[in-house]
Formats: structure tokens, sequence, C-alpha cells
């Protein structure tokens, strides 16, 4: 038997209710008994694995425990609340004074008269924090709960090929497929193949719906059909469907050439020889967001040479990943106010209940009440509990959910405190938002925000220009305005009553980030407003010296703002004879590939990542000269403890493959705090393979897919929940990736209109 402890410290003393005036006492003594709550509600409600708990109305719970929570008095009162409110979905849960420890009774999981080896084992597994409204990577289950996500019915492994040398083309996709399945009907081995046109376009597409293989014996299975014409992409694959294993070998693609002859496209390592036993065989991958089905390289069986590809249905039903707790496991934690608890994290289960069973009166009682609550609570923004609640499940989500606390210096118990008093003070639903993304900028999370998942159609609106932090000032840096006296390189002096740095330093306050430059970009470009007719005026000074106040509205909707974006518009430019400028966030693939008989041609390439790029990954491929074997920098966590006790991450990476023709120019990649997620991976792959050399500023250090979670009454917010590191597993978080030539801009440059950046990156492409 493992119990997992921990100890809270509580800072505010804890005063006899009779000591001061009950007024001086109310907020102080209402905030610890929230706190205890928050902590309890997060264990259980992620962690404790019985039916009432996972069934439960969870928001409909926050409304109704709250108010009576906040009224308890004493510990003695919160204890009595607390079982009151959590007995009854938490049966096996106990509450006790830390001054009187309880031991953990692990009898009282076990049913009377049943048989345990009939029964289920029940425990939570979460990968990253599975979300309900996401359709991610992130995913929660309980073990022996059939919870419904169709998503993990089918095993797929698949690669790709760009299409253009045969739009128009008969083909054949064959393999050779055997299966071992389950008893049930539906489980079938599938090939499959699908044309990928223009503009996101779907063509041919066949996946031997009708005719899946059930057959125990090797035979030869294919699919046969015409390419489109104006085919991107070729995406094939197998998969598995339902439970067993499907082997898979000698699978060819074979496309007709001018003369109607098929000739076999040599790309696919489809024998599977090359790849160790184990191992996935590139070009072939494995889709992200299937998690419940393994595809590895096998010398089980095979139809030619020694090894082939077995697709297989991972572990017992529903199960996530291998590491899980056992019956006997519990945690022992303290929840503040002298209280701790001790809860078990597995529990019996058969196909009814899971056991122990609640105590039918405390259970009709709650139910009761929920039953009696209103819904209606979700159209009030600016309810003290609707707020409060919404605090509570964000601060829970941070504590078990978020892998980067190994990064930051944070007391995230304290400031779990101190959000409650600060959302005490919040009167409005503006007030509110800026509570939540402080305490989220306090987690260095550069993807971490606020929005409103309910805000309709009213848009926002931003200022009539553009400024930036540029040699610690704040720096005006392009304006749409015409007809307002600003200039590029007026350096704001005031911003209303406050001088410009206390300005910026209280918007940096609310500004999630992981490193100073992505932090201070969120400082300066935020501050939207739904307002249009808001008015702020600005002291600035001009490149003469002169000083002069400037009055503006925001005025410019947000869809017309281009943000993350480089300061050059165009997608492409040739610079000179053998320099080409390639704009990542702008240009796409096709355009890439159209200039390909030039690129392949250059002395040196520059490649402009100030921003967000498209989908250019096979860009890279074209630059590689060996197989990316980096496979372990995309880290999901599998998390069965709390408080972000992780057992492990399911790793992954791109695993790209070079493809023809090769690129041998020099290339040069323009980087700023703007580069972030996504953007660093493709960064990091060209710096992690010496693809390029960087130029410019520190990107922005956080990359991860992005969880978004709603809240109570539209509030809702995103966070990262996937660790990611550089390919040599250096840490990426609070770093970022560092330019070979550092190089920021000046306020003379952007006085001048120079872009400073890319005229050093030119300078060095000539070299």
């Amino acid at each position: 038997m493992k119990a997992f402890a921990s100890s809270i410290c509580c800072i505010l003393l804890v005063l006899p209710v009779y000591a001061q005036p009950h007024s001086t006492l109310e907020k102080p003594r209402k905030a610890q008994n929230i706190a205890s709550f928050a902590r309890l509600y997060g264990y259980v409600r992620y962690f404790y694995p019985g039916d009432e708990a996972a069934k439960l109305d969870w928001d409909k719970f926050e409304m109704y425990a709250i108010p009576k929570v906040e009224q308890a008095r004493d510990a003695v009162a919160l204890k009595g609340v607390l079982d009151s409110m959590f007995l009854p979905i938490a049966p096996a849960l106990r509450i006790f004074d830390e001054t009187h420890p309880e031991t953990f009774d692990k009898s009282q999981l076990v049913p009377s008269k049943k048989d345990t080896n009939a029964l289920k084992i029940i425990r939570w597994q979460h990968l990253g924090m599975g979300n309900a409204h996401e359709n991610g990577v992130y995913q929660s289950r309980r073990t022996g709960r059939d919870e419904g996500d169709s998503r993990h019915q089918f095993g797929n492994l698949m690669t790709n090929l760009p299409a253009k040398k045969y739009q128009g083309r008969a083909f054949i996709f064959k393999a050779a497929v055997k299966t071992r399945l389950s008893s049930d009907y539906e489980s079938s081995g599938h090939l499959w193949f699908r044309v990928d046109r223009e503009n996101k376009k779907t063509g041919f597409f066949d996946n031997m719906a009708r005719h899946g293989i059930r057959s125990g014996d090797w035979d030869y299975y294919q699919i046969t059909g015409t390419i489109d014409k104006d085919a991107e992409y070729l995406s094939f694959g197998m998969m598995l469907w339902g439970d067993g294993k499907m082997w898979v070998d000698d699978a060819q693609l074979y496309v007709a050439d001018d003369a109607g002859h098929f000739q076999r496209v040599t790309e696919l390592d489809g024998d599977f020889e090359k790849a160790k036993e184990g191992e996935q065989p590139r070009p072939w991958f494995q889709p992200s967001g299937i998690t419940m089905y393994q595809d590895d390289v096998s010398r089980e069986t095979s139809k030619t040479g020694d090894q082939s590809i077995c697709i297989s249905h991972l572990y017992e039903p529903m199960r996530l990943f291998k590491q899980a707790t056992h019956m006997g496991d519990y945690i022992h934690k303290s929840i503040g106010n002298g209280l701790a608890i001790n809860m078990p994290l597995a529990v019996f289960g058969d196909d009814d209940h899971t056991y122990p069973l609640p105590d039918k009166t405390l259970n009709n009682a709650l139910q009761g009440d929920l039953s009696e609550l209103s819904s209606q609570f979700d159209k009030h923004p600016e309810d003290p509990t609707v707020m409060m609640s919404s605090a509570v499940k964000m601060w829970n989500v941070y504590e078990h959910f978020y892998p980067y606390f190994d990064r930051i210096a944070l007391d995230w118990q304290q400031a779990l405190q101190d959000l409650i008093l600060e959302t005490y003070n919040a009167k409005t639903k503006d007030d509110f938002e800026q509570v939540l993304l402080k305490y989220i900028a306090l987690t260095h999370d550069g993807h971490g925000k606020t929005f409103s998942e309910k805000s309709g159609t009213q848009p926002y609106f931003h200022r009539p220009f553009e400024w930036e932090w540029v040699e610690n000032k704040l720096v005006v840096t392009q304006v749409y305005d015409k007809s307002l006296a600003l200039h590029p390189g007026d350096i704001v002096l005031k911003v209303g009553e406050k001088d410009a740095k206390t300005f910026i330093d209280k918007r940096l306050e609310i500004s999630p980030g992981a490193t100073p430059g992505f932090k201070y970009y969120r400082a300066y470009s935020g501050g939207s407003t739904k307002d249009s007719t808001k008015a702020t005026t600005i002291l600035v000074v001009d490149s003469m010296g002169n000083t002069h106040s400037v009055t503006y509205r925001f005025n410019i909707p947000n869809d017309e703002i281009k943000y993350n974006t480089s300061p050059n518009t165009v997608t492409w430019e040739k610079m000179e004879t053998g320099i080409y400028y390639l704009n990542l966030n702008n240009i796409d693939m096709p355009e890439i590939d159209s200039l390909m008989p030039e690129l392949v041609k250059a002395k040196s390439i520059i490649c402009d990542m100030r921003g967000y790029p498209k989908s250019t990954i096979k860009f890279i491929q074209h630059l590689l000269v060996k197989e990316d074997t980096a496979k372990n920098w995309m880290r999901i966590p599998e998390i069965i403890y709390p408080d972000h006790g992780f057992s492990g991450f399911k790793n992954s990476g791109w695993q790209l493959s070079p493809v023809e023709p090769h690129i041998p120019a020099k290339i040069f990649l323009i980087t700023d705090p703007r580069a972030i997620s996504y953007a660093e991976s493709y960064t990091g792959m060209l710096q992690g393979y010496k693809l390029a050399t960087l130029i410019g500023e520190p990107t922005a250090g956080t990359n991860g897919n992005v969880n978004s979670v709603e809240l109570l009454a539209g509030y809702a917010f995103r966070f990262t929940g996937m660790k990611v590191v550089k390919l040599d597993g250096t840490p990426l978080f609070g770093v970022g990736f560092i330019p070979d030539i550092p190089i920021s801009k000046t306020i003379k440059g952007v006085q001048a209109g120079r872009d400073e950046l890319l005229e050093k990156a030119l300078v060095e492409a000539r070299r």
C-alpha cells in the first residue's frame, strides 16, 4: 500500500471567532475556508475514481457549495460542511483533524459479498488534462469505464507524399495483411487512401469501410483509383478498428506513368526491414491524438523478409498509458485550517457501481439540493460565487496539470490564498478577468490568457498605431491613422497620467510570458477594448526633441490588425543574385514548391520567423541531409497523482525524412520574441540540426499544445498542457532559442524606417 503525502503551510493566522469583531475577520475567514474547499475540490474532481464524482454536475456543485463553505466559522464547522458536501460523491474520502491523524482503512474499499476477482479496478489516468470541449492530444479517462470517446476506437499508421507529379494518374496501393482480433464482430483491419486537394478539399477517398479485413492468414489487399488533377498531397496507410492486432507487410504504392504502366514509388519503406524491432518505421507515423494503439516493427510474423508492422490495441480497455495506481494506493494531504484527508486513488467497480457505495440519505439530500439550484447563475458573470468558482477551477487546473512548475520559483499554494482575496475584491467582469490574468502571469505561461467563450460578435478595437519597447523606451513603430501627429521613432513619455515605464510595468503584471522579451511583447501589444469611443492622451517626444500631446481613440477593428507577423509584408523576394528572402509568416508550401528550381541554386536564403509560420514543414525536409531521429522533445504528462505528480511522459517528435530536391544554400533565420509555440518547433529543427544561423532576438520560450478550459458564465482561459524541450533535451521554457548573431531594433533605426534585423541577415548572406 502506498501513501502519497504533502503538507500545506497556511501563512494567514486562524484566529478564534471571538477575538475581534466579526467584520474584521469575515473576509480572511472566508478566504481560508474557500482555500480548503479549493484543494479538496481538485483532489476529488480530478482524482477520486468513483462513479458519483465522475457523473457530478461540478458547476452546480461549486455554486451550491461555496456559499455554505464561506459561512463555516471555525475548523470544526468547516469539516462538517465539507463532509456533507463530499462524502455523498466520494464515500471513501476521510476528512479529519490533523492533530488526530487517521489511518487509511483499505478494507472499506472491498464490497461485502463480492468476489473482487470479478470486479474492475477503477482509477484516473490523465494524458495532460482531458477536456470535453477540445478535440486534441490531451485525454482524461477512468480505467474500467467506457466514457464514450470514439477517437480511440482505431489505431492508424500513415504517411503522406507531395502529389504534384502524380496528378491525374491511376494508382494502386497494396499490402499484405493478417489480423488477430477480439470476438467483437466490429473489429477489423483496413487499408486507406486519401487525396488532399487544393483549399483543404478532399478528393479520392477509400478506407475499405465495407470490406474490412478479419482473416488470420497473410493475404494481399489493395485500393485502386485515380489521383485528382488538383491534388496537393497523398495520404495513405493502414488502420485497426477495435481490439486486437493487425500486421502489415510489403506495403507498396504504384502510380501509372505516361504510357499507362504502373511504377513503384520508391520513397516508402514498405517492407519495414530498415527499422529496429519495437520502433516506428519512417516515413510512416502515428497521427497525434491516438493513445489507445501502438504501432511497432515486429518480428513475430511477416509476409516477406523478417519484419512487419504491428498495430495493436493497448493494455486494458480504456487505458491511456501503462502507469496506473493500484488498489490500496491513496493520498494523505493537508487542505488547510488544520484539516487533512485520506483518499483512495483506486476503487473496485462492476458494471453498475463503484465501491464503497455512498450513504443513501446523504446522497439523496445532496442531489435534492442540487436539483433545486437554478442554472441561471451561468448568465451572471459578476455574481461573486460565479467568480469564486471560476478562480477555484483555474487554480486547480494549473496545480494538477501545468507541466512547468519545475522551471519557475512560485509558491502556488500561497497564490491560492491571495487569488481568493483578490477575487472577493473584484466587482465587475473586467476586474475579475484582470485578477485571473494576474495569477496566470505568475506561472510564466506564454500561452496563458483569459477570453470569453460567450462574447458574441461584439468586436474589439485597437489603438491607431503600434508601439514597442525599444532600448528601454516605449517607441512608436507604425502609424495607421495618418492624421495623428505621430511618426515612427517618436518616444512615448506618458500614457494618460502614468509615465511610460510605470504604464508598461503595470501591464507586465498581467502579461504572461516565459522570457522577458515575450512578456514585454504582450505588455505593449495588448490593451484592445470594446469601446471604440475610448480616448487616451499620450505625451511624446519626436526625433527633433519636440514634445507634444496626442489624443487618440481605439478605433481600428482588431480583425484588421495582423498580430505575430513580420514587419515585412511580402511573401518572398529575390534580394540580389543568389540571395532569396522567404517570409515564413506569409508564404505557403505550394509557393515554396513553385520557387524550388531557383532555391536549389541559391547561395543563401533568409527566412523570416518574426511571428507565426504557415504550414511549411516540408521546407525543412528539403534542407535535411539525414533522418530526423529526435523523438522525445514533445512530452505530454502522464498523470496519476495530484499536485503535478507526473508518473512519466508520452514522448514524440516530428521525425522528418529528407526529401528531394535538396536545398544546399546557407540558411539565415531571423527571430524575435513573437516566435512562439509552432514557430519554436520549426526554429528548433533548424537550430538542432545546424541547418540555419539564427539572427535577431531570443524566441518566446513557450511551446506545447494549448488547452482551453471553460469556466462559468462565459469565462474561459487557456494554458500550456505539454512540456517541450530542445532537440538535445535541454530546457526551452523560459530560455527560448538564442540567436547566433544577436541584434535588436534601435530607436534611430525605427526613425529611419530601417529593418535592422533583415539588413544584418543580408550582410551575413553575402559572405
